[in-house]
């Protein structure tokens, strides 16, 4: 993430690094036991300390997996999916689409506010 200077105008989601999507559009990957979130997908918002940070979107839910643009602080998303870490950390990651450009990326988790309080789970629950 690179730091900026705060401004107060909204970004929209096309600010995801438009000219890196279309060369590279993000495929569906294959990744290790995606967990589908209930009920279709859940909004999130994306979040960071530095309101300008650049959000790394990446191609599998690793932080050494290929880069494929990057998104701003307040963007909306919708969640389709998690996955743990492919990287042997602790993180979970999730798989977003944004709704304007249909652009799909994987974000890790601590850049991403679920607006729904049912947290999809790694593990199906037992009833």
């Amino acid at each position: 993430m690179s730091p900026s200077s705060p401004t107060s105008n909204p970004t929209p989601d096309a600010s995801i690094s438009i000219a890196t999507e279309r060369e590279n559009q993000p495929s569906a990957s294959i990744s290790p036991s995606p967990t589908p979130i209930p009920q279709s997908t859940t909004e999130a918002i994306l979040i960071a300390t530095d309101t300008n940070a650049q959000i790394n979107l990446r191609s599998a839910p690793s932080v050494t997996s290929k880069r494929l643009g990057y998104a701003l602080a307040d963007e909306r998303v919708q969640v389709i999916k998690q996955a743990a870490s492919t990287d042997g950390d602790r993180y979970t990651w999730y798989q977003v689409r944004f709704p304007r450009s249909g652009a799909i990326a994987w974000i890790r988790e601590d850049f991403v506010r679920l607006k729904t309080s049912q947290i999809p789970s790694a593990s199906p629950t037992p009833p």
